[in-house]
């Protein structure tokens, strides 16, 4: 059993797994590996209804930000890498999704 931790931009790149302990380690090669994609959707309920929330809440500024702020453009200088202590890097696709938020 093994973790995706990278996963290609492009068809035929190579998927990148983290295995768990095993006395039978598969290194270096293709072995033919088969990855089941599964999304827990716990998360973004989780996120959805947090924003609902705030979007209801009288007293939230977020009423504020997205109705008073939303044709606002802001400009900042953005890091080079987007990168956080104990995750995996972003992906070449998640980063330019980062880079080009409106």
């Amino acid at each position: 059993i093994s973790h995706v931790i990278e996963i290609p931009v492009n068809y035929g790149d190579e998927i990148t797994t983290e295995l768990q302990s095993s006395n039978e380690r598969a290194c270096g090669g293709n072995h033919h590996f088969q990855v089941d994609f599964r999304w827990k959707s716990t998360s973004f309920h989780n996120t959805r209804s947090t924003l609902k929330m705030f979007a209801l809440e009288e007293t939230s500024i977020w009423g504020y930000i997205s109705h008073q702020l939303e044709d606002m453009i802001v400009r900042c200088q953005l890091p080079q890498n987007f990168m956080a202590e104990g995750l995996p890097n972003l992906n070449q696709s998640s980063g330019l999704q980062i880079t080009t938020v409106q």
